[in-house]
């Protein structure tokens, strides 16, 4: 049996990672038989999941290297955006995902124009960001222990409902439906895993630029603390049953937030 990809192996042991893979499937409509291009598409993890679910998908990103990365994992359909313009005709998909894109690029008003353009009249976009605004303590917590935007790859800390909506109306969207996730305790985990591996292990090697440096971003540096990566192998399910309490706060907002929108 061929070894599984390093960007698979890492996911499986990512809270927040296998929370997202849940909620965007729940989310989204159906894909079998559609045309559905993927923005944002990292290291290729969800990537590799939503061709899983079905459709017709194509991948982009703004960083040659997560292509190069994803190609590996899924193969053809991958390519490169500027985060200005997509080279697609118009109306040429039923369906397009913005996963945790709009936050890395200083022109997300114009990019949402151009997903508008390329998007069919009755299509469907989503779009999941970092959520911001009043009672998210731990967005305050990030930036106590020492953490910038640019350490995530980010020119902006996130978007609240009211800072998103305006700029999908301004687009030409209406937004449809929104939720979070990824609460208090299953975001507090990645947040320490975050500090342990940026300032801890890599020593903030990998600082800037639009992948940031908050997890490993190639097999190599996977390799490289592959010793500490095992360790956090024993300790995962204490983990795992720590983030269960999240299901105790279902009032509280989450961490990550997502729409839907229709064209107007």
């Amino acid at each position: 049996m061929a070894a599984q990809h390093w960007q698979l192996q890492i996911a499986e042991k990512s809270l927040k990672k296998q929370e997202k893979i849940r909620a965007i499937k729940a989310f989204i409509e159906p894909t079998a038989g559609k045309t559905c291009l993927e923005v944002g598409c990292d290291k290729g993890v969800l990537s590799y999941h939503l061709r899983q679910w079905g459709g017709n998908w194509t991948s982009v990103d703004a960083d040659e290297e997560n292509l190069r990365i994803t190609r590996e994992l899924v193969g053809d359909n991958v390519a490169f955006t500027d985060g200005n313009t997509l080279n697609f005709p118009d109306r040429h998909f039923d369906c397009i995902i913005a996963i945790d894109f709009l936050e890395h690029i200083q022109t997300d008003q114009e990019f949402i124009i151009e997903m508008r353009r390329v998007l069919k009249d009755a299509g469907t976009l989503y779009i999941t960001v970092p959520h911001t605004g009043r009672g998210l303590i731990l967005n305050a917590a990030r930036r106590w222990l020492g953490f910038k935007p640019e350490d995530y790859g980010h020119v902006r800390e996130g978007y609240s409902l009211d800072d998103l909506r305006p700029k999908l109306e301004t687009g030409g969207f209406t937004v449809t439906a929104s939720t979070t996730f990824s609460r208090f305790f299953s975001e507090g985990i990645e947040l320490l895993l975050n500090f342990g591996y940026f300032f801890l292990l890599s020593r903030k090697q990998n600082r800037g630029g639009i992948k940031g440096g908050i997890s490993p971003n190639s097999e190599q540096e996977a390799a490289r603390h592959a010793k500490a990566l095992r360790m956090y192998s024993l300790i995962y399910p204490v983990m795992k049953l720590m983030s269960f309490f999240d299901a105790l706060i279902p009032f509280t907002q989450g961490y990550i937030l997502m729409v839907s929108a229709k064209k107007k």
